[in-house]
């Protein structure tokens, strides 16, 4: 038995079917002509560094507290200041993003 069939119509469509935690299973389904290829980017990965902080004899583990700088003041006035890993984590973020919803933007622009 078939479950989850979805008929694809978009390349956002075909990355959720293949991403998907239950996957849809695709059965013979075409797939429309001007799909003609797909370049699936990769979700950008901040990497992680374990801090351990003790507060009332609890362990609390943060695998992103380097994140915060401690002149987390100026970064706010100046945003050249921010971590350039950070920066850069940053950019590929919104570049996916961008990628993500390209065939949305006439919906975009419709409501917005």
């Amino acid at each position: 038995m078939v479950k989850n069939l979805k008929k694809l119509e978009n390349v956002s469509d075909l990355a959720l079917a293949i991403s998907h935690k239950n996957p849809y299973i695709i059965k013979k389904i075409k797939i429309p002509k001007k799909i003609k290829f797909i370049v699936m980017s990769t979700i950008p990965k901040l990497r992680k560094e374990t801090n351990i902080t003790t507060i009332h004899n609890k362990e609390l583990f943060d695998d992103y507290a380097w994140i915060k700088q401690k002149n987390w003041q100026e970064v706010l006035k100046d945003p050249s200041k921010l971590n350039e890993e950070i920066t850069k984590y940053l950019e590929e973020e919104n570049n996916y993003v961008k990628e993500q919803l390209k065939d949305k933007e006439k919906l975009q622009k419709d409501y917005l």
